[in-house]
């Protein structure tokens, strides 16, 4: 039945949906294409903060995460329009489909890396048992600025100084 809708000739339903799954699609396209670069990009700079305060192990994963969502960026609009190749203008078939499932999976995708990229000074902080790992999260949920995003950054990059004074154990007595 929704086939016959689509694909009847003189049904402008069905031409007007036709062309919002592709318009759809192109924005789609478009989206994972501009946060895989914009993102993916913004992690690759920001990969050698790590390297810098001596976190390599952290340095290595935001790299690979950076190239990834740039791989991806980059590969969207190629698989898009090796799917839309076969596609027959003015018909549903299965290439706009497939076309636009792509898009969506890879953008998706860099949506959730984006996220996980956007708390990284909340999870380093958190892997390295910092004290002020709330004060990093608040910083992190409170600003949306790319400044503020650095300093918590940094802040979670920096290794902490141990304590210059050693606490005082309550098994010890008092000496007199």
């Amino acid at each position: 039945m929704i086939w016959r809708v689509f694909n009847s000739p003189g049904s402008l339903r069905g031409k007007l949906l036709l062309t919002n799954l592709e318009a759809l699609t192109n924005i789609c396209t478009n989206g994972a294409q501009i946060l895989g670069f914009i993102a993916g990009g913004a992690l690759l700079v920001s990969s050698f903060i790590p390297f810098a305060s001596g976190l390599r192990g952290y340095s290595k994963k935001i790299l690979i995460v950076a190239l990834v969502m740039i791989a991806l960026g980059v590969s969207v609009t190629l698989i898009v329009n090796v799917l839309l190749t076969v596609h027959q203008p003015g018909r549903f078939d299965l290439a706009l489909a497939a076309s636009l499932a792509v898009a969506a999976i890879i953008g998706l995708i860099e949506i959730a890396l984006s996220i996980a990229g956007y708390f990284l000074p909340t999870i380093i902080a958190d892997r390295q048992n910092k004290k002020n790992k709330l004060m990093i999260l608040i910083c992190n949920i409170v600003s949306f600025i790319p400044l503020v995003w650095l300093i918590a950054f940094i802040w979670a990059c920096i290794p902490e100084k141990p304590a210059m004074v050693a606490p005082l154990s309550e098994s010890t007595p008092p000496e007199e």
